[in-house]
C-alpha cells in the first residue's frame, strides 16, 4: 500500500539519491576546476575572484545540506505522511503551497473575470494609457497569473518522471506539439501523446489544475515538460473564447534537488547565441532553457517546444475565434521564483526576435514575483532598449517582491547599481531584469525601484473595481473561518531571523497575502536603490 501511495518504491528512491548524488558531485567537481583554473589561469583581479570564489564556496556548501534535505524529505515513509496529512489539513497542495490551502479557491470569480477583460485588451487600446511617462500596473491581472504561477506547482515532478518514463518506453520522445494539433479545446494540445502518458500527467496534483481551470473557465495544457526534469517546466493557460494566452512557468519545488542545482549554479556564461543582444547570465538558469547539450532531446530545446506550443495554439484560437489577424494574440507571461528566470529568459529571447511570435501575435507584459537575479548589466541594457523601442506597443516587466524575500533581494545583485563600478567578470554584478514592486501594507502604495523604466515615471496601479468595494471584499475574505489567524502566524513566521523568515516569506501564499494586503489608491512610490541588499 506504501509503494502504491508514494511515486516511487524503495528502489527508485535509491536511484534518484545516487542520481542527485552524482549530480552534485560532478557540480562540485566542475566548479572547482573551473575555479583553479581561472585563479591560475585567467589574470582575473583580487575582487573577480573572490567573487567567484564567493559563490563557488557558497554554493557548494548550500547545495550540500540541500542535498541532503532532499534526501531526507523525499523517503517514500515521508512522501507517503506528508500527502495524508495535507489531503487532511492543508487541502491536498503540495510544499510550496501548503500553508494555506484554500490559495486557489481564494480568488472570486469576479476578480478573474475583470484580469481576463484586461488580457484580452490590445495593445493599442485607448484605454491603454501606458507610454513612456507613464504605465500601469494591473491589479486584478496580478491577482489571476499569481494563482497561475502558483498552480503549477501542483503539477509535480513525480507525474512528470513518469510521463518520461512511459514515452521512452514507448520508444519515442515527446518535444513539441505540431502546428495542426489542435481538433478541438476540450482535446488539449497534446493530443497526440498515449494514454500512460495522459495518465501519468494525470497524477499528482494535476486535480488542483483541473479544479481551478473548470471553476473559471479556464485551460491548460503543460509545454516542454516531457523532454527532460532538468529542463523548464510551462503551461499555457487561455479562455478558449479569447484572444490572450498567458505562459506560465513553474518555480523551484522545495524537495526538487535539480531545480535547487539550477538556481546556485550561478556562474555567469555567455547567452548571446541564445538571446540576440544579451551578454552574459545566469548559467543554471540558461541550461534550463537554452541547454548546451540536447542530445537527451534529439536537438530539441525547451525554447523550441514552448515557442511551437504557443504558436499552435495561437493559431487555434485565432481560426476558433476567427481573428484574421486584429485583434492579435496577446501572449503574456509569468512565473515564480526559478520559474521567473526561466520566463523571463524566454521572454527576452521571444522579445530580442519578434519573427519568433510571428506577425499575428504580440508579446505583451510579464508579471514576475520573487525574481532571483538573472544577467550582467549588458544584457540588462540590451533588454531596457528592446523594450522601449516602439512607443505604439509599450511593455513592462513587473517584478513583484513581497517582505524582503530572500531569493528576491538576499543574493549580491552589484549590477543593479549603477553608481557602483564592476567588472564584467566580477559575479556579484549580476542585475535584474524589469521594474521592481516591492508590495506594502494598505494604505501605503507599492514602492518602485530598477532601471527598466526611467526614475519618476508615474507607475499607476489600476483594477477595475472601486477602493471602497476592494476593501470590503478584503474584510470579507478575512473574517471566514481561521483565516485572521492563518494570517498572523504567516506573518509571524517571516518576521523569524534571516535568512528563515525571508526564506518562508517566498512562498506563493504569502505572496498572495501580500498582495490582497497592499495600497491601491495612488501611485507607486519611487525609491533610491537600497546599496546593502542584505
Amino acid at each position: 500500500m506504501l509503494n502504491q501511495a508514494t511515486a516511487f518504491t524503495s528502489t527508485n528512491y535509491l536511484l534518484r539519491v545516487a542520481l542527485d548524488g552524482s549530480r552534485y558531485l560532478v557540480w562540485f567537481t566542475g566548479t572547482w576546476v573551473e575555479f583553479g583554473v581561472t585563479a591560475v589561469f585567467s589574470g582575473l583581479g583580487i575582487g573577480d575572484l573572490f567573487s567567484a570564489l564567493f559563490f563557488a564556496f557558497g554554493g557548494s556548501v548550500v547545495l550540500l545540506l540541500c542535498l541532503i534535505f532532499c534526501m531526507i524529505a523525499n523517503s517514500p515513509l515521508l512522501v507517503f505522511t506528508y500527502r495524508k496529512w495535507a489531503a487532511k489539513r492543508a487541502g491536498g497542495l503540495g510544499l510550496a503551497n501548503f500553508i494555506n490551502g484554500g490559495l486557489f479557491d481564494s480568488i472570486t470569480k469576479e476578480q478573474v473575470d475583470a484580469a481576463k477583460e484586461f488580457l484580452g485588451r490590445d495593445i493599442a487600446s485607448p484605454d491603454s494609457k501606458d507610454s513612456d511617462t507613464e504605465r500601469y500596473f494591473n491589479y486584478d491581472a496580478a491577482k489571476l497569473l499569481l494563482q497561475l504561477a502558483a498552480i503549477v506547482y501542483e503539477h509535480r515532478n513525480e507525474s512528470i518522471r513518469t510521463a518520461i518514463q512511459a514515452r521512452r518506453q514507448g520508444g519515442t520522445m515527446f518535444s513539441s506539439v505540431t502546428p495542426d494539433h489542435r481538433s478541438n479545446a476540450s482535446n488539449g494540445v497534446l493530443d497526440a501523446i498515449d494514454a500512460k502518458v495522459k495518465a501519468a500527467l494525470a497524477n499528482y496534483g494535476n486535480d488542483a489544475v483541473s479544479k481551478f481551470c473548470t471553476t473559471h473557465n479556464l485551460e491548460f495544457e503543460p509545454l516542454s515538460e516531457l523532454n527532460d526534469t532538468s529542463s523548464a517546466f510551462a503551461g499555457v493557460f487561455w479562455e478558449p473564447k479569447s484572444n490572450w494566452i498567458v505562459v506560465s512557468f513553474k518555480g523551484t519545488s522545495p524537495i526538487e534537488f535539480g531545480e535547487l542545482l539550477s538556481d546556485f549554479d550561478a556562474k555567469m556564461v555567455s547567452a548571446g547565441s541564445n538571446i540576440p543582444g544579451f551578454k552574459k547570465v545566469h548559467r543554471g538558469f540558461l541550461e534550463r532553457v537554452y541547454p548546451e547539450d540536447v542530445t537527451k532531446t534529439r536537438g530539441v530545446r525547451p525554447y523550441d517546444t514552448i515557442l511551437k506550443g504557443v504558436k499552435a495554439l495561437a493559431k487555434w484560437l485565432r481560426n476558433n475565434n476567427g481573428l484574421s489577424g486584429s485583434p492579435k494574440i496577446n501572449i503574456w507571461f509569468t512565473g515564480h521564483s526559478l520559474g521567473c528566470a526561466t520566463a523571463s529568459l524566454v521572454y527576452s529571447r521571444m522579445l530580442m526576435r519578434p519573427k519568433d511570435l510571428g506577425e499575428k501575435s504580440v508579446l505583451r507584459d510579464a508579471y514576475m514575483f520573487a525574481a532571483p537575479i538573472l544577467a550582467d548589466r549588458d544584457s540588462v541594457d540590451a533588454f531596457n532598449s528592446k523594450m522601449l523601442e516602439n512607443p505604439k506597443e509599450p511593455r513592462t516587466m513587473w517584478r513583484i517582491t513581497s517582505n524582503w524575500d530572500a531569493v528576491a533581494t538576499l543574493l549580491p545583485a552589484v549590477g543593479d547599481y549603477r553608481n557602483i563600478p564592476v567588472s564584467p567578470n566580477n559575479a556579484f554584478g549580476f542585475a535584474h531584469l524589469g521594474t521592481e514592486l516591492k508590495l506594502r501594507d494598505y494604505p501605503k502604495m507599492p514602492t518602485a525601484t530598477g532601471n527598466h523604466l526611467y526614475y519618476g515615471v508615474k507607475i499607476g496601479i489600476k483594477t477595475k473595481y472601486a477602493l471602497k468595494d476592494l476593501l470590503i471584499e478584503r474584510e470579507k475574505a478575512l473574517n471566514q473561518d481561521g483565516e485572521k489567524s492563518r494570517i498572523w502566524w504567516a506573518r509571524l513566521w517571516q518576521k523569524l531571523p534571516t535568512p528563515i523568515g525571508r526564506l518562508i516569506a517566498h512562498a506563493p501564499p504569502n505572496y498572495w497575502d501580500q498582495l490582497n494586503r497592499t495600497g491601491l489608491e495612488g501611485d507607486a512610490e519611487w525609491v533610491k536603490p537600497n546599496y546593502f541588499w542584505w
